[in-house]
């Protein structure tokens, strides 16, 4: 009834508790002895969540976060739209990995699969369909059969094209399925959209790169925990939840100035390169420009995989800079004051780059790294520390850095110096690094990879950005005058290989 809309209620939230019994019966007892709640107890209006869309009973948002879905206009229908892909009705028949299929048979635009023919040219293009947790960056490990504009999967009995004018252009892309937290990232020209690999598209192509920001940030994490199922935060894993199109559509986007969108355009163009970079050092990856030791001149392989980690630990920390630049300026944006930033640290936990610089046990350091990922949740969630950003897959460049940061307090530059410090590197390091090399030493005697880049510094080529199509082959791909797989006689030459190097964002 309308009256009893504007009466206040009482809201336990026990997502958090381990023992939610216990947890129960002392807010009950609490409430009860007097007005002085304890944390985890709401008491708000129904009439309140008439402010959030379809009316979700989001007790735990404050007036502020309540507001900004008044504030600001939603980003389906006004800065883009969101919108699901395809559904083949049989992925084993029109869906495989990118490696299986020759980059001859590749297609990087509409344009190219529709003079396909009936001929194997042209025929696969890179498929978007969810995959692991991966803020901003995604490595597009699938193809999908699309040749002749996909007319054998339209006319596939039980297949869905769903919004095929949305496919092959810049957009954003997510996984709509996860028990992970909402990681959206770049999806370059060229790529096919599949129906739990949804799309967000600007109507604007300059603003792909800020919404991206907008869309990382915990502000936005938050107002989408505002509209799906929560699920519990006290253990790792637990209940998937859907991150549907409308869901995320529905989001509100502030107005930003120009100087607002060039800053946030140039800080996720950064963290990208370097999420990029961090891949390029994977085999399996569209941008792999060959293992770390043949970019370095390194003793031994000890001294290699020391030098990778301190590589890596070093993006790590660009990483977490820039991601929060990237969640200062949006919050300022959004004109979150206090109260509702405390409402999103409490949720997520502060950004590690907020953790503050100080002293640590450097023998708890040390046990610490060898421990598992999920030994240190537990742990977290045991002593009372387990926020969202803890139990959940959200991070944002590197988990374990993160999470050793979180449980011993401290800025993250302090684990990775300490890592350095104490030369700590763990026999799957050195592994890791000695098939690396063999792998690649194996590719370039049968002829996959160019032996020249590990010989001579200056041959490898520029990664492309964000904006630009993915690669046919990767840059450390042996090809020909084509840019494709080099044959007997068609290799290219040295000089070939430093003009691609200057050319690879054209």
């Amino acid at each position: 009834a309308p009256a009893r809309s504007h009466q206040a209620s009482v809201f336990f939230s026990l997502l958090k508790e381990v023992d939610k019994q216990f947890g129960l019966s002392v807010r009950v007892q609490a409430c009860r002895e007097g007005p002085h709640a304890l944390d985890g107890t709401h008491i708000r209006k129904p009439v309140a969540f008439s402010e959030l869309p379809l009316n979700r009973i989001a007790y735990w948002a404050s007036f502020e976060i309540r507001r900004a879905f008044k504030a600001y206009k939603a980003f389906n229908g006004n800065w883009g739209a969101a919108r699901q892909g395809l559904a083949t009705a049989d992925d084993f028949r029109f869906v495989r990995l990118a490696w299986e299929c020759p980059p001859r048979n590749m297609a990087s635009s509409r344009e190219a699969t529709l003079i396909s023919g009936d001929s194997a040219a042209n025929r696969w293009v890179y498929f978007s369909k969810g995959g692991e947790y991966s803020p901003y960056f995604q490595d597009f490990h699938l193809a999908i059969d699309w040749a002749n504009d996909g007319r054998c999967l339209k006319a596939f009995s039980g297949s869905v094209i769903r919004n095929p004018a949305f496919y092959f252009r810049p957009a954003l892309t997510y996984t709509e399925r996860t028990a992970s937290g909402f990681s959206p990232r770049v999806a370059s020209p060229g790529c096919v959209f599949g129906h739990v690999g949804p799309l967000l598209a600007p109507n604007d192509d300059n603003d792909l790169l800020p919404l991206l920001g907008v869309f990382m940030s915990r502000v936005v994490a938050y107002f989408i925990e505002l509209m799906v199922e929560s699920a519990d935060a006290s253990t790792s894993g637990s209940a998937a939840r859907h991150y549907y199109q409308n869901i995320v559509g529905a989001v509100p986007i502030p107005e930003m100035t120009d100087g607002t969108k060039d800053l946030l355009g140039q800080l996720v163009d950064s963290t990208w390169r370097a999420k990029q970079e961090l891949d390029a050092l994977c085999e399996t990856s569209r941008f792999y420009q060959g293992p770390f030791v043949v970019n370095g001149h390194h003793r031994s392989l000890v001294a290699a995989a020391t030098a990778l980690t301190s590589a890596k630990d070093s993006t790590y920390l660009k990483i977490l800079r820039w991601t929060w630049e990237i969640e200062q300026s949006v919050r300022q944006s959004y004109g979150l004051r206090e109260q509702a930033v405390k409402e999103i640290d409490e949720e997520f936990g502060v950004h590690p780059n907020t953790l503050p610089s100080a002293d640590v046990d450097e023998a708890a350091v040390r046990a610490a790294l060898g421990t598992p990922v999920e030994q240190l949740i537990d742990d977290a969630v045991s002593n009372g520390s387990g926020s969202r950003a803890i139990t959940k897959k959200v991070y944002f460049a590197d988990r374990q850095l993160e999470l050793l940061a979180a449980r011993f307090n401290v800025h993250p530059v302090t684990i990775a110096g300490l890592r350095v410090e104490m030369a700590l590197v763990s026999p799957d390091d050195l592994k890791e690094t000695a098939l690396d090399v063999l792998s690649f030493a194996l590719g370039c005697a049968v002829g996959r990879w160019d032996v020249r880049l590990a010989e001579r510094s200056g041959l490898s080529s520029r990664l492309p950005g964000p904006m630009a199509p993915i690669p046919l082959c990767p840059p450390a791909s042996l090809v020909g005058p084509d840019g494709l797989p080099a044959e007997p006689s068609h290799i290219v030459s040295e000089e070939w290989l430093r003009g691609q190097a200057v050319r690879a964002d054209e």
